[in-house]
């Protein structure tokens, strides 16, 4: 029994003593964009819309492409894009292979998260 209790005591000790990490901007950024996914996946708008930038989600609305940008994002999967921390956001970018049989084709996918009022929004930068 004292064994347990002594190895209960450093396994208790040790994970105190760790060292906070706490997430970077790109992971922050992930976890926003995931969330905006999900949302679009549950075809949630109210909460799609939280996470875009008040500006561009103005714009969306006055031409009428919110749903069709939360349409266009279902299909995506955030932990498959490449991020690439810039001044003001965070670019992340998925390229996508298409083969045919005559061609091929390649289409990027670009999402910018924005940091806006201490929350990380999509949007397009300044």
């Amino acid at each position: 029994m004292k064994i347990l209790l002594s190895i209960f005591l450093v396994i208790t000790t040790f994970s105190f003593l760790q060292p906070v990490f706490s997430a970077g901007p790109v992971d922050e950024a992930r976890v926003v964009f995931s969330e905006m996914v999900a949302a679009a996946k549950a075809g949630n708008l109210d909460k799609f819309k939280s996470h875009i930038l008040p500006k561009d989600l103005a714009e969306m609305e006055r031409e009428g492409a919110t749903r069709m940008v939360m349409m266009m994002m279902t299909e995506d999967d955030p932990a498959m894009f490449q991020a690439e921390e810039a001044e003001g956001y965070i670019l992340f970018t998925q390229e996508i292979k298409e083969e045919g049989p005559d061609s091929s084709m390649t289409m990027r996918k670009e999402v910018y998260m924005i940091k806006h009022e201490g929350h990380w929004k999509f949007g397009t930068p300044q």
